[in-house]
């Protein structure tokens, strides 16, 4: 099912996490790069054979895809599990109403359409609970304690989070052993959990980066150190702010999972708490042990994000302030004892909590940004209500909490059924969509794995890096190149140690080194790509920006903005260099322009003034538009030339921004689609008649 419902999305699209992940297994698979960073490499090994079985970056995507889904199989299978461990006595029709409403929750359903961790975290975090609940059964031995320590410990592999549910295990397990007086269990995972981890701090890690430090830089190391993690605490307004982010992350929670949360996490309480008298004491530390795990494993999955974010001025987005995709790896079996519970009555409780969250939230949330949807993946509201704001965010979900609690329990499963399946609606479609566009930017690297064999050298000029959105295609490229050596290399050393081509967001190469010329342009703001040599001979015309044509680089002097899919904007003054061929010395030719005028309309006409220049001569043509569609402008060439400057002058161009109150301030003037070279009859022949 899974892998149905997101065979639509074309690739990676959020560039750090998924692009690390994905170079993390393609060094696994024997392919080394350039892209090591601080990403974990659990899930790595997972997918690490799609690079074995596909030949090319969109097959191993689909491989990618279809290992996630086995992933997905496996939460499933698991929730069966412990859903006969913690209550064998219900049903068979209620077990499986409640594993497969569990399953439907957004979160491990959309991630199966992407290359992030919390696919592969959420299995091997419910089989470690299995393997506890079957340990805390056992009264003698250490071998399933041992052997649970390795299995945390591989969690841990998979992502740092992991720190929270081990934390909460051994926790967990020194209850158990105080307990039963006997320590053998609590230093048998210890010792294991640990070893684990420093063979993975010391062992892999050193040598994952030795394979992905192909060109001799440090790897990126992303994830802040204790330190800063823990700075907000040293002051009040720090403190506020974690209050705050810890507030807005159970408010996500209370209404994403329709207060299913809360009656998983009470009647786990309640268990714990029952009297001792009331059942045997072996069955006592059995759920009083189970409910030390659980809620230790949730609330520090909620306090580690909550610091990490408040630690970062620049953490402003909706998500970073209800942040839910780390503790939404520890929450599957909450749900699940949720939905086996006789009564959904407690999930009003859901009611008063999110309620006082949503006031600690709304008073320490800034103006937000941009959301990444998928970090908040059962919030519908985001996508529904966002422009509404908190207090209708939490209407909506308290109202829908009231309802579950209201119908008869076979219309609430159905319910809760339908409120996951949509939010998951909402996210894959918009995650179609979003991948359709990502995959644009991946033109210029499908280009140069046409014309280079794998293997060859591929050249990266980071220095041309001033903003995130540029810094996206290093990890775009990195996967369409996976099998290339794509090395983070300066304009110099490119020119000493690669033969193959350089993407770098330079574009005045060709004026300052005359033996490189550019082979393939980038869209979205993207990168050129160069060779060394001298260009091949062609037809500079047409020129059309949607085809990248790499004679219109050649031809771009200043003033003009990043090249979009199928236009390029110029500011307020910008400068041509335009060849003219030396058929044109026999023939009479022209230069179709395709051009359109940014805010032109009756009520805002704009001109455009040409300044035509060859040597030894310029002309001026005045031109003026009312509207902004495509328009035809026809230049006259000389003959016996070479080129034709042309300088292009808006004298009222205005920016998005102050034109229609959007967050664009470029200024734009006019946007250039193509130029056509059109010929007539040779001149002698004219010239006769």
């Amino acid at each position: 099912m899974v892998f149905s419902i997101n065979i639509l999305v074309q690739g990676p699209m959020i560039q750090a996490d998924e692009g690390s992940y994905l170079a993390n297994a393609a060094a696994l698979a024997g392919y080394p790069n350039d892209l090591a960073s601080s990403y974990h490499s659990g899930y790595s090994m997972l997918i690490a054979p799609a690079f074995w079985i596909a030949n090319t970056p969109q097959e191993i995507w689909i491989v990618v895809k279809a290992i996630n889904a086995l992933l997905f199989v496996i939460i499933v299978n698991n929730l069966w599990l412990i859903a006969k461990y913690l209550n064998p006595n219900t049903s068979p029709e209620n077990r499986v109403t409640s594993v497969a409403l569990v399953s439907l929750y957004p979160m491990w359903v959309i991630m199966a359409g992407y290359s992030f961790a919390q696919i592969a975290f959420v299995p091997v975090f419910l089989l470690m609970f299995i393997m506890y609940l079957r340990s805390t059964r056992e009264k003698k031995g250490a071998r399933s304690w041992l052997i649970l320590g390795v299995t945390s410990g591989f969690l841990y592999w998979i992502h740092p989070i992991a720190v929270a549910p081990l934390i909460a295990l051994s926790i967990g397990t020194a209850y158990i052993s105080w307990q039963r007086n006997s320590y053998m269990p609590f230093l048998a995972q210890v010792l294991a959990t640990i070893a684990m981890v420093l063979i993975y701090r010391n062992g892999i890690t050193p040598w994952l980066h030795s394979q992905m430090s192909i060109s001799g830089n440090p790897a990126n190391l992303h994830y802040p150190d204790p330190t800063r993690l823990l700075t907000p605490l040293t002051s009040i307004s720090g403190i506020k702010e974690i209050i705050s982010r810890i507030a807005g992350q159970l408010f996500y929670l209370s209404v994403g999972t329709v207060g299913l949360i809360w009656l998983g996490l009470f009647t786990i309480t309640e268990k714990a708490l029952q009297k001792s008298d009331a059942i045997d004491k072996d069955t006592n530390i059995e759920n009083r042990s189970t409910a030390i795990f659980i809620w230790l494993s949730f609330l520090t999955a909620i306090v580690i994000p909550a610091l990490m974010f408040s630690s970062n001025p620049e953490a402003q987005r909706l998500d970073h302030w209800m942040y839910g995709r780390y503790v939404e790896g520890v929450i599957a079996p909450i749900l699940l004892v949720g939905v086996l519970s006789p009564s959904l009555r407690k999930m009003l409780w859901a009611i008063p909590i999110a309620s006082l969250c949503a006031i600690l939230m709304a008073y320490g949330m800034k103006d937000v940004l941009h959301t990444a949807y998928f970090n908040i993946s059962a919030f519908w509201q985001s996508f529904v209500l966002k422009e509404h704001g908190v207090w209708i965010w939490l209407l909506a979900g308290c109202a829908l909490i009231i309802l579950t609690v209201a119908v008869p329990r076979k219309v609430s499963i159905l319910l809760i059924a339908t409120i996951f399946s949509y939010s998951s609606y909402l996210q894959i479609k918009w995650h179609n969509k979003d991948s359709e566009n990502a995959s644009n930017r991946w033109n210029a690297a499908l280009q140069v794995r046409d014309q280079f064999t794998p293997g060859s050298c591929v050249g990266f000029d980071h220095s041309g890096i001033d903003t995130y959105v540029k810094h996206t295609f290093w990890f775009d490229f990195g996967f369409i190149l996976y099998d290339y050596e794509l090395k983070n290399l300066s304009f110099d050393q490119w020119l000493k140690s690669c033969n193959g081509p350089l993407f770098t967001y330079t574009r005045s190469f060709n004026d300052k080194k005359t033996e490189v010329y550019p082979i393939a342009m980038s869209s979205n703001g993207g990168p050129i790509a160069w060779m060394k040599g001298n260009p091949p001979e062609a037809s500079a015309y047409p020129m059309v920006v949607s085809e990248r044509s790499v004679a219109l680089l050649r031809a771009l002097g200043s003033g003009w903005h990043d090249l979009e899919k199928a236009h390029i904007w110029s500011s307020k003054q910008a400068q041509l260099k335009l060849p003219i061929p030396e058929i044109c010395d026999s023939r009479a030719c022209a230069l179709m322009l395709y051009v359109s005028v940014y805010g032109a309309s009756k009520e805002r006409p704009v001109d455009v003034n040409l300044e035509l220049g060859v040597e030894g001569d310029t002309q001026l043509k005045l031109l003026s538009y009312r509207n902004s569609s495509i328009q035809k402008i026809s230049i006259q060439l000389p003959n016996n030339q070479p080129i034709l400057s042309l300088s292009i002058h808006i004298p009222n161009a205005i920016s998005p921004k102050n034109l229609r109150g959007v967050s664009d301030k470029r200024v734009l003037g006019v946007a250039l689609h193509s130029i056509e070279l059109v010929t007539s009859t040779p001149l002698s022949s004219t010239n006769k008649e």
